[in-house]
């Protein structure tokens, strides 16, 4: 008698787990966008994304899609993105503390502006004196260069060497202190960008 309850009570339990599996309905939408109910989704379809219904109809749980490959590739794109932003705030936190350690006003930071530009005008005075130089050396050149001509003698070939060696290193130094021209730009800009900066984290100190 004992073991025929428990064959019938075992009975009444698989028979629940079988109508239950059987109540698990699924829906999916096919590729031409017609609509599916099933009890399983075909494996061409799981792709697409599907629901789970309960046997009240209501969505139970829903399945996204698997992404495509440009979704992927966006994915990716826009995690670099994340990275790079977050190195460039961590960057900018760094600078920051080291802004508020090297400077404690507003003019300090332009004594220090001021020492840098010294500087550079220090080495735009020696270019200055050298480019005097050389263009006399030029000069001086080409006064022979024409005494040969005016007298219809042929410039010598060592005399048209030298001519195109000053007129070069006149180019390259003209050219050095053209970028101390604009390294002035730079610098300027930069400590501006400083002074701007600490005005900023000065404000939000204060309110805090």
């Amino acid at each position: 008698m004992l073991n025929a309850c428990r064959l019938l009570l075992t009975a009444i339990l698989l028979s629940g787990m079988v109508c239950a599996h059987a109540q698990t309905v699924y829906r999916w939408v096919d590729e031409d966008g017609e609509t599916h109910y099933g009890h399983s989704v075909p494996p061409e379809h799981a792709q697409r994304g599907y629901e789970v219904l309960g046997r009240d109809g209501i969505v139970r749980e829903r399945v996204e899609p698997a992404p495509t490959q440009e979704e992927l590739a966006e994915r990716r794109v826009q995690r670099q993105r994340e990275r790079e932003l977050a190195e460039q705030q961590r960057s900018q936190q760094a600078r920051d503390r080291m802004l508020l350690v090297t400077h404690n006003s507003e003019d300090s930071i332009r004594s220090s502006m001021e020492m840098e530009l010294v500087a550079l005008n220090s080495q735009r005075a020696s270019i200055r004196v050298a480019i005097d130089q050389v263009e006399h050396r030029f000069e001086q050149l080409m006064a022979e260069a024409a005494e040969h001509s005016d007298e219809g003698r042929q410039v010598p070939a060592r005399l048209q060497e030298s001519i195109e060696e000053t007129r070069a290193e006149l180019r390259r130094m003209r050219a050095d202190q053209s970028m101390l021209d604009d390294r002035e730009e730079t610098i300027r800009a930069r400590y501006q960008s400083d002074i701007e900066r600490f005005r900023e984290l000065m404000g939000r100190g204060s309110e805090s």
